[in-house]
């Protein structure tokens, strides 16, 4: 995998290039990236974020943590968080900002134990599959200490932009994906699992499950945990 959002990562870090990174949905252009957005501060993250940041507790795992501007802030605030990223170069980023604990690896090849495993930014797309999730969740699950829980967020693309949906899947939720970052392109399966579906997969792995919040863009916020 090329993985441009770490190239894209690490050209905004050393010398301030902002190209934006244009993204895909089925062949339908969605909205653009700016490197930037992996580095922004506590005040311009939206409202699912800022619940998720304080909700976290105990020893934290933070998926897919690019930048690393979610584990900049639980570290500040003295709590013991692990940023797991699979871009090297965004792990190169992430030891020049100061992060204590960095692990560069896939989630599916992790092992440890934490309180909370954060998957934001959309972090359940990381299964890639409806057929995955259960899987994807079980292995999270083994990580999690007693008591501990899984806080991320999803978007149900049904309502957010009916013109991207194929109609011909076996779940509408599963797009192809397709980034763009200069004269690169990279292409992946992703997951936009809804909140039945997130319902359903969390009871099928012996975890609970709690609806936090929504937006008005069809995000939400859940947490599922033992």
């Amino acid at each position: 995998m090329i993985n441009l959002i770490g190239q894209a990562i690490g050209n905004y870090h050393h010398t301030g290039d902002d190209t934006h990174i244009s993204t895909f949905i089925d062949e339908e252009q969605d909205s653009d990236m700016p490197p930037s957005l992996f580095f922004r501060t506590l005040n311009r993250m939206n409202y699912l974020e800022r619940a998720a940041l304080k909700m976290c507790r105990g020893k934290v795992l933070d998926v897919g943590a690019a930048a690393g501007c979610h584990s900049l802030i639980l570290q500040k605030k003295g709590m013991d968080v692990t940023a797991l990223e699979i871009s090297d170069r965004a792990c190169a980023v992430m030891k020049d900002r100061g992060i204590a604990h960095i692990v560069n690896t896939d989630i599916c090849e992790h092992s440890g134990n934490y309180n909370t495993i954060l998957l934001l930014m959309n972090g359940f797309g990381l299964a890639r599959t409806k057929a995955e999730l259960l899987p994807f969740i079980l292995n999270i699950k083994k990580m999690l200490l007693p008591g501990g829980q899984i806080i991320g967020d999803s978007t149900d693309i049904r309502y957010h932009n009916p013109s991207i949906l194929n109609q011909q899947k076996n779940y509408y939720g599963e797009v192809n994906f397709k980034l763009r970052y200069r004269e690169l392109e990279e292409n992946f399966k992703w997951l936009y699992a809804d909140e039945n579906l997130l319902r359903e997969t969390a009871a099928q792995a012996g975890l609970h499950f709690e609806m936090i919040t929504r937006n008005s863009r069809n995000a939400f916020l859940v947490r599922i945990y033992l």
